[in-house]
C-alpha cells in the first residue's frame, strides 16, 4: 500500500511537456458537449411531435438519441450529444417526412434561428 507521502512524492516528479503546457481550447459546441441541427419542414400542416421523434429515431441512428426543441413555423431544433451524429446526418441529405423535403442546416447559438437561410438543400 502506498502512503500518502509517498503519492505525493511521485506526482511532484511529474511535468508537463512544452506541447502539453500551451494547452488545449475546445470548441464552443466541445465545451457546451451540445451539438444543433436546425430543421425546417416544408409543410403548411402542424407537425405530429411524436411520430416525427419516432420517424427520425428510426431514421438517423444516433449514438444517444437527441431532444427537441420546437421554434415555431414548422422549424425544430434537434439537439445531440455526438458530433459525429450530426455530421452523418447533413451528409445523408436530403431528407422527407410525411412525403414533404426537410431542410436542415447545423446550428450554432451566434443568431436567432429565423435568420436561417432555408432556402437550399443537398441532392
Amino acid at each position: 500500500m502506498v502512503t500518502m507521502e509517498e503519492l505525493a512524492s511521485q506526482w511532484s516528479n511529474l511535468s508537463l511537456s512544452e506541447k502539453e503546457t500551451n494547452g488545449y481550447m475546445l470548441t464552443k459546441e466541445q465545451r457546451s458537449g451540445e451539438f444543433l441541427l436546425a430543421v425546417k419542414f416544408l409543410t403548411l400542416r402542424v407537425l405530429n411531435r411524436e411520430v416525427m421523434v419516432r420517424t427520425f429515431k428510426q431514421l438517423w441512428r444516433s449514438t444517444n438519441g437527441f431532444k427537441i426543441q420546437n421554434q415555431g413555423d414548422n422549424m425544430v431544433l434537434f439537439v445531440f450529444d455526438n458530433p459525429n451524429d450530426v455530421d452523418r446526418i447533413i451528409l445523408n441529405q436530403p431528407w422527407r417526412f410525411d412525403k414533404h423535403i426537410v431542410m436542415l442546416q447545423r446550428y450554432t447559438t451566434d443568431g436567432p434561428i429565423r435568420e436561417l437561410d432555408f432556402t437550399k438543400t443537398l441532392f
